[in-house]
């Protein structure tokens, strides 16, 4: 089924609503990130995002391949701008490690367009938000993954 459009004097009907609200008919679409501080070299991105209205449900999967690369701390771009004055920093991920090991993250809004993927950490007793490097949460290397998924209201 493909997405209706609606103009002025067309007729909603429970169909058309029933299809918005449950997704049903509708595409993922895929978008490429742009990353800073990260080289995606021969790694395999997988990222989707879903528009209904002004919400935008997204996830994106990285994993790395043996060319793949941390220099600093990691940021991506997200799928469609979003509205001024939202903040990211509910957007959970996680760090997997080669060797099996699972890291918690948060991602923080760096701008509408722009997440920073940070590790969670914990220090004196509380949980804070450090930056990633190439050595943090753990030395990046072949098939270690990032994974992240949210939703949010979009700018238009």
């Amino acid at each position: 089924m493909t997405q209706k459009t609606f103009v002025s004097g067309d007729v909603l009907t429970a169909s058309d609503v029933n299809t918005y609200l449950s997704h049903e008919g509708g595409a993922w679409t895929s978008w490429s990130p742009t990353w800073t501080n990260l080289s995606v070299g021969n790694g395999t991105v997988s990222a989707l995002y879903y528009r209904a209205g002004r919400l935008i449900v997204w996830k994106l999967k990285l994993t790395f391949g043996s060319t793949t690369s941390v220099s600093g701390a990691i940021r991506f771009s997200l799928p469609v701008a979003a509205s001024t004055g939202i903040e990211f920093d509910n957007t959970f991920g996680t760090f997997v490690d080669a060797t099996g090991s699972r890291h918690f993250s948060i991602a923080q809004s760096i701008s509408t367009t722009v997440l920073q993927a940070n590790m969670v950490n914990s220090v004196g007793g509380y949980v804070v938000q450090v930056v990633t490097s190439s050595t943090e949460p753990f030395t990046w290397t072949t098939s270690d993954q990032i994974f992240y998924s949210g939703a949010y209201e979009s700018l238009a």
